[in-house]
């Protein structure tokens, strides 16, 4: 059995990184949280996880969350880049067509993904108000 969470974690990361767009200017894609930006940028946070067994072999349930980060200043971007950038995420991650989902490798196959989960936030601070925008997807991942 093989842990999936790597797997997942690239695989979101090669979808998104320099796919998604602000006023034409690429957002980062970081997914260790030491190496925060300015905003905007994209934070794939933490994973979840629960063994499920099958009669061909091992899977995971695995949510993962995405943390969306923009912030306004004198009312210059803010909420509507956060849902413009989740937007994006949401096309790339989960399209129509199953065969464009994330690839998390030759040793694991997303059989089923869904979007669960968002949350808007709104944290001010003394120059800029910060909007967090956080979607959590969850699937199922079969080992091959």
């Amino acid at each position: 059995m093989r842990n999936s969470g790597t797997a997942l974690r690239t695989a979101y990361f090669n979808k998104l990184n320099g796919q998604i767009t602000v006023r034409g200017v690429a957002v980062p894609v970081i997914a260790d949280d030491r190496m925060i930006s300015s905003a905007p940028y994209i934070f794939l946070g933490p994973q979840s996880a629960t063994g499920i067994g099958m009669k061909c072999g091992y899977g995971d349930e695995r949510s993962i969350t995405i943390d969306i980060v923009t912030s306004s200043t004198e009312g210059i971007g803010g909420p509507v880049e956060s849902e413009d950038i989740a937007d994006q995420i949401c096309q790339l991650i989960a399209p129509a067509d199953v065969a464009s989902w994330p690839d998390p490798g030759e040793n694991f196959k997303i059989t089923t993904l869904e979007k669960v989960n968002e949350i808007d936030r709104e944290e001010p601070g003394p120059t800029e108000i910060v909007y967090r925008k956080i979607l959590t997807f969850r699937h199922q991942i079969h080992e091959r």
